[in-house]
């Protein structure tokens, strides 16, 4: 939802409001003022800014030339909302020019007119205070949310930044945003194999829950136009029991994150187009398991009765952990190093080999399938919207 610039309401009394912002005399400048009990932010109350925001219960006084620089949104808001500017002019009755005209406004006139409080135009957004606490410090602050890998903005700051930032049409903001975000979630093989070895440091504090964090970026990345974030995070999800993902939802209010913007539930299924997503995506990972286990045979065997009985044994125990409902499954890592080295010992090096081979070369081909599993487009063209960001 976007910012509400008002025509007319009728105005409290100063002392009503925490702040004692003082109203204008003029009919054509009565502002419902802020919420009684809303308070300024401090860190961003600057005396001399043009313009005053409220969202939830803060409030904002910032530079409303700054803030159109930056947006867009803002400048072409800014431009639509007649600001009253006192001029001098001559008064007809009595010939002096020392009182003050509206730029011809009047009261007939005032539903054309921004509110204004304290002199200045003011502003209520309906972003939740939070995001917008984030987004305007981004904004104002330059060594607040620096390019990566300069500092270690907190998750909130991420979503908050991304989210106002694609909104409010500020690119370099949501670049940065999005550039800490593809560390969690890569976008090629190479990369994702880098982050599960550690090898590819993550600039933001994560959330503790892993499973929570990537459907967060889900939500994120479908309400940004991101959706090269999306297999990761979706990949990720799916490596959990169905029911967790049914559960996050509410743990996403648990966990104390803006649930409004991550909640869309459809009246049909009682569930959010994420979930959905997750929902659907899930069987497919899991049955791509059923094209990986008839991998460990080769007619190029050196030792077939020793081979035969030990393949047949692994075999036998990964079908059953890819099969298991409310088991972890991660095809794209479910034979680990210690699994290849039991092969080396245990197999003629011709078995190994041909059995390392497969596994890798299945590896990519699912890496290059998951955009389709999840109804997106192929890889090529996600990446070149990943390079191409505004």
């Amino acid at each position: 939802m976007g910012p509400s610039c008002p025509s007319s309401s009728s105005s409290p009394s100063p002392s009503t409001c925490p702040v004692h912002l003082e109203l204008p005399d003029q009919p054509s400048q009565t502002a419902s003022i802020p919420h009684p009990q809303a308070t300024k932010v401090e860190e961003l109350w600057f005396e001399d800014g043009g313009v005053i925001i409220q969202a939830g219960l803060s409030l904002y006084r910032v530079s409303r030339g700054i803030l159109a620089a930056r947006s867009n949104v803002f400048k072409h808001m800014f431009q639509s909302c007649v600001v009253p500017r006192p001029i001098p002019c001559a008064c007809p009755s009595s010939g002096s020019t020392s009182e003050l005209a509206y730029d011809g406004l009047n009261t007939q006139t005032k539903q054309d007119v921004t509110e204004m409080v304290d002199g200045v135009p003011f502003l209520k957004l309906l972003d939740d205070e939070r995001d917008v606490t984030e987004f305007l410090k981004a904004v104002f602050d330059s060594s607040y949310f620096e390019p990566d890998p300069c500092g270690k903005p907190s998750i909130a700051a991420v979503i908050g930044i991304l989210r106002l930032s694609h909104k409010y049409d500020i690119g370099y903001l949501r670049k940065r945003a999005l550039n800490y975000l593809n560390q969690g979630y890569p976008n090629t093989l190479a990369r994702w194999d880098m982050h599960n070895r550690g090898e590819l440091a993550v600039g933001y504090e994560r959330v503790h829950d892993e499973l929570l964090e990537a459907y967060i970026v889900i939500q994120l990345a479908l309400e940004t136009q991101a959706d090269w974030l999306i297999p990761a995070a979706m990949y990720k999800c799916c490596t959990y029991p169905i029911e967790n993902i049914l559960a996050l939802e509410s743990a996403i209010t648990q966990a104390g994150f803006n649930a409004p913007y991550f909640t869309a539930v459809t009246a049909a299924t009682g569930i959010s187009a994420a979930q959905q997503l997750c929902l659907t995506t899930w069987p497919k990972i899991r049955a791509s398991y059923h094209t990986l286990y008839g991998h460990l045979r080769t007619s190029a065997c050196t030792d077939w009765p020793r081979c035969q009985t030990r393949l047949s044994d692994k075999t036998a125990v990964y079908s059953r952990v890819a099969s298991a409902w409310d088991t972890m499954n991660d095809p794209l890592d479910s034979l680990d190093s210690k699994y290849w080295s039991s092969l080396k010992r245990d197999l003629c090096r011709n078995c190994c080999m041909e059995s390392t081979r497969f596994y890798e070369k299945w590896r990519k081909d699912l890496w290059a399938e998951l955009p389709k599993l999840m109804g997106l487009k192929e890889w090529e063209v996600l990446n070149k919207m990943a390079e191409e960001q505004p």
